[in-house]
């Protein structure tokens, strides 16, 4: 397998519109409503939601003879809290790569942090973002233990005009201290919403749902692109084992499976997350949490499965 020198790494590109031209949607805006409630009309006095998911590979392919990638111990969790009228929703991805060369084998953390605030409307929003990750990515040829890896360290932040019509982006990079800054205007045509906020936001919108369009600013190639989701058909009546609340046990679970098109051209870079069935919107039992992401890395390697282990909600 070949491929050239990336901005990111095949790991960064997880949960990440940043470095992908999507397709165009369909020309409407759509808006939220909050179904991470058990009543999506009431907001509670305290708001505190922490999800932890297991994330396994699966693998698609080796780079080439003896060289192969592998990610081990990956572990993601979100946390959603609200402060007044202002939602603040972040992430913390940690997986081990693990590269094999010959008879010699050497395992790096990967890393990605970010934090998004948005406003607690129809429209979600965003105010500003913060993405900060290490990772680790696959070489060309790879001929030896030293060099079939890149490290690659970037901070990323990101602000919004009051209309989220446009805003500014800051890139570091950590390793050289080289800082780029760019501004960029949002064509008022879908809802825009930060990359970070992106998958939480599907939880919001309405189940009756087929096909919607996202605008969602990409900071590393300065363009704003068209996020296209697609609905399939209700599942009905799938078990899941997950803590809730503290306590473990085995919950039937319908839900939707969501695919989340970053690129219409390139199908294996289809995100797709299954969100439970809202049911009763007063009585919200599973929140419309994701209770499964599947996302590809780059490269061809595979992809990474993220499986809801526990759910606090308060």
């Amino acid at each position: 397998m070949k491929h050239g020198n990336k901005i990111l790494s095949a790991l960064a590109l997880l949960l990440c519109a940043t470095t992908l031209t999507a397709c165009a949607g369909m020309n409407e805006k759509v808006t939220f409503k909050e179904y991470w409630f058990e009543d999506s009309n009431v907001t509670p006095s305290t708001v505190l939601e922490t999800l932890e998911y297991d994330v396994e590979f699966k693998k698609a392919s080796s780079i080439n003879d003896g060289y192969t990638v592998d990610y081990k111990n990956g572990v993601y969790t979100t946390k959603l809290t609200l402060e007044g009228d202002v939602y603040r929703y972040e992430t913390t991805l940690n997986i081990n790569a693990v590269f094999t060369v010959g008879s010699q084998t050497v395992t790096k953390n990967d890393s990605i942090v970010t934090w998004v605030d948005f406003k607690k409307t129809a429209k979600l929003q965003p105010i500003s973002s913060h993405k900060e990750f290490i990772n680790h990515s696959p070489t060309n040829g790879g001929s030896t233990i030293e060099t079939c890896y890149m490290e690659y360290d970037y901070t990323v932040d990101t602000t919004y005009d009051e209309n989220a019509l446009g805003g500014k982006t800051k890139i570091v990079n950590n390793a050289t201290q080289k800082t780029q800054e760019k501004t960029f205007t949002v064509e008022d045509k879908y809802t825009c919403l930060d990359n970070e906020q992106l998958l939480f936001a599907l939880r919001g919108l309405s189940q009756s749902t087929s096909t919607a369009s996202i605008s969602v600013y990409a900071p590393f190639s300065g363009v704003v692109q068209a996020i296209r989701l697609n609905y399939s058909s209700l599942k009905k009546g799938t078990e899941f084992a997950f803590e809730k609340n503290g306590v473990s046990s085995k919950q039937v679970v319908n839900y939707y499976p969501v695919s989340v098109a970053i690129n219409a051209q390139f199908p294996g870079a289809t995100q797709t997350v299954w969100i439970a069935e809202t049911g009763n919107a007063q009585s919200n039992v599973f929140r419309n949490v994701i209770l499964q992401l599947e996302t590809p890395l780059s490269y061809n390697l595979g992809s990474l499965i993220y499986k809801l282990k526990s759910a606090n909600f308060i």
